[in-house]
């Protein structure tokens, strides 16, 4: 071990890309990589994927998310029957998820064209999406995406790109399944549920 060492301190300090500066905690500081050149046909992917869909909007993207899973039937059953029909509980469930998934608050989205009030937003939140309800429609989106996929065209590799473009690791293909120090919990989903580790 201490040969290995030896040789990795070595190593180190021969490489022009990493920079160890003088202090008693140590800093190390390492070269930013340069970009790599644009591939060649992603201008004409981007433009193509434009022209055939246009922009789509994410609250319909939601939508189709919903209506492909079902991912909003077991709601009810979680958080117990109220007095809301399955379709207005759906709609405001939607908008909430919407309000809160692109972080521009409840009030923001009362301004749209639908009839619910900030009120009723309000209370289907507080009612209905509650911590577990949360998990149970991650966990169906996430295997329904999961069971989808392609393997064929997206292979079965286990790095995930978050809504940011930030690469990180997901066991299992799972991009429920990831400790990330942004977000600070490490997340494990599957098909009998989710467990959340601090």
């Amino acid at each position: 071990m201490t040969a290995a060492l030896a040789e990795l301190n070595g190593t180190i300090t021969a490489l022009d890309w990493v920079h160890i500066a003088a202090r008693k905690s140590g800093a190390i500081r390492l070269t930013p990589i340069e970009a790599a050149p644009e591939p060649r046909n992603l201008r004409r992917i981007k433009n193509e994927v434009a022209r055939q869909w246009k922009v789509v909007p994410l609250i319909d993207i939601l939508k189709e998310a919903v209506l492909r899973t079902g991912c909003l039937a077991q709601v009810s059953a979680a958080a117990g029957s109220g007095h809301l029909s399955a379709e207005v509980l759906a709609e405001r469930l939607m908008l909430v998820i919407y309000a809160y998934g692109t972080n521009c608050g409840i009030a923001q989205v009362v301004s749209g064209g639908h009839p619910h009030t900030e009120e009723e937003l309000r209370y289907v939140r507080r009612r209905y999406l509650v911590p577990e309800v949360a998990r149970t429609i991650a966990v169906a989106i996430a295997n329904a995406t999961f069971a989808a996929r392609e393997t064929g065209l997206w292979g079965q590799s286990t790095t995930a790109v978050a809504s940011d473009s930030t690469h990180f690791r997901a066991w299992d293909q799972n991009l429920f399944t990831e400790w990330h120090s942004r977000y600070g919990t490490g997340v494990r989903t599957g098909s009998s549920g989710l467990v959340l580790a601090a």
